[in-house]
Protein backbone atom coordinates (compact mmCIF):
# COMPACT_ATOMS: atom_id res chain seq x y z
CA UNK A 1 0.00 0.00 0.00
CA UNK A 2 3.02 2.52 1.01
CA UNK A 3 4.38 1.73 -2.68
CA UNK A 4 0.74 2.49 -4.45
CA UNK A 5 0.54 5.29 -2.26
CA UNK A 6 4.15 6.18 -3.24
CA UNK A 7 3.81 5.71 -7.06
CA UNK A 8 0.28 8.14 -6.55
CA UNK A 9 2.26 11.17 -5.64
CA UNK A 10 5.20 10.74 -8.07
CA UNK A 11 2.52 11.10 -10.30
CA UNK A 12 0.93 14.08 -8.72
CA UNK A 13 4.07 15.73 -8.24
CA UNK A 14 5.46 15.02 -12.22
CA UNK A 15 8.46 16.41 -13.55
CA UNK A 16 6.73 20.07 -13.13
CA UNK A 17 7.01 19.51 -9.81
CA UNK A 18 10.16 21.50 -8.81
CA UNK A 19 9.14 24.54 -11.26
CA UNK A 20 7.83 27.15 -8.69
CA UNK A 21 4.77 27.78 -10.68
CA UNK A 22 2.93 24.37 -12.74
CA UNK A 23 2.04 24.52 -15.85
CA UNK A 24 -1.23 24.14 -16.98
CA UNK A 25 -0.78 20.30 -17.91
CA UNK A 26 0.55 19.52 -14.12
CA UNK A 27 -1.39 18.96 -11.33
CA UNK A 28 0.60 20.22 -9.18
CA UNK A 29 2.03 19.23 -5.33
CA UNK A 30 0.22 16.96 -2.79
CA UNK A 31 -1.35 19.72 -0.64
CA UNK A 32 -3.63 17.09 1.83
CA UNK A 33 -4.08 13.36 1.91
CA UNK A 34 -6.35 11.78 4.46
CA UNK A 35 -7.87 8.20 5.32
CA UNK A 36 -11.06 7.05 5.92
CA UNK A 37 -11.07 3.04 6.36
CA UNK A 38 -10.62 1.51 3.27
CA UNK A 39 -10.71 4.83 0.91
CA UNK A 40 -7.47 7.40 1.24
CA UNK A 41 -7.61 10.36 -0.43
CA UNK A 42 -5.03 12.98 -1.94
CA UNK A 43 -5.29 16.65 -3.01
CA UNK A 44 -3.40 18.64 -5.41
CA UNK A 45 -5.01 22.11 -5.36
CA UNK A 46 -8.70 21.71 -7.13
CA UNK A 47 -7.79 17.97 -8.27
CA UNK A 48 -8.26 15.18 -5.95
CA UNK A 49 -7.24 11.66 -5.87
CA UNK A 50 -9.64 8.76 -4.61
CA UNK A 51 -8.00 5.05 -3.93
CA UNK A 52 -10.63 2.57 -2.74
CA UNK A 53 -8.91 -1.07 -1.41
CA UNK A 54 -12.13 -2.87 -2.37
CA UNK A 55 -10.49 -6.22 -1.55
CA UNK A 56 -6.98 -7.54 -0.51
CA UNK A 57 -6.58 -8.40 -3.80
CA UNK A 58 -8.46 -5.34 -5.52
CA UNK A 59 -8.17 -1.53 -5.55
CA UNK A 60 -9.91 1.68 -7.83
CA UNK A 61 -8.20 4.70 -8.55
CA UNK A 62 -10.51 7.72 -9.36
CA UNK A 63 -9.57 11.06 -10.67
CA UNK A 64 -11.25 14.00 -10.17
CA UNK A 65 -9.62 17.51 -11.56
CA UNK A 66 -12.20 19.74 -10.31
CA UNK A 67 -12.66 17.92 -6.96
CA UNK A 68 -15.99 16.38 -7.76
CA UNK A 69 -15.95 12.75 -8.09
CA UNK A 70 -19.64 11.75 -10.05
CA UNK A 71 -21.26 8.22 -10.31
CA UNK A 72 -21.86 8.25 -13.90
CA UNK A 73 -22.20 4.22 -13.82
CA UNK A 74 -25.13 4.11 -10.76
CA UNK A 75 -25.86 1.19 -9.24
CA UNK A 76 -24.41 -0.93 -12.77
CA UNK A 77 -21.52 -1.27 -10.77
CA UNK A 78 -21.71 -2.74 -6.96
CA UNK A 79 -17.97 -3.15 -4.92
CA UNK A 80 -17.87 -5.54 -2.47
CA UNK A 81 -17.74 -3.87 1.11
CA UNK A 82 -15.32 -4.75 3.63
CA UNK A 83 -12.45 -4.28 6.02
CA UNK A 84 -8.93 -2.72 5.28
CA UNK A 85 -6.82 -5.18 3.84
CA UNK A 86 -3.94 -6.02 6.40
CA UNK A 87 -0.51 -4.53 5.96
CA UNK A 88 2.00 -6.19 3.92
CA UNK A 89 3.28 -9.30 5.56
CA UNK A 90 0.49 -9.57 7.93
CA UNK A 91 -1.92 -11.96 7.36
CA UNK A 92 -5.88 -10.94 8.91
CA UNK A 93 -5.51 -13.19 11.68
CA UNK A 94 -2.48 -11.75 13.28
CA UNK A 95 -3.52 -8.33 11.72
CA UNK A 96 -6.62 -8.13 14.29
CA UNK A 97 -4.48 -10.03 17.42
Amino acid sequence: MVGLLLGLLTVFAGPGAAQAEPSPTTVGDVTAFAAEGPVHRLTAGRTEARVSFVSTETFRIELAPDGGFTDPAGDDIVLPQGSRPPPAGRTAATATS
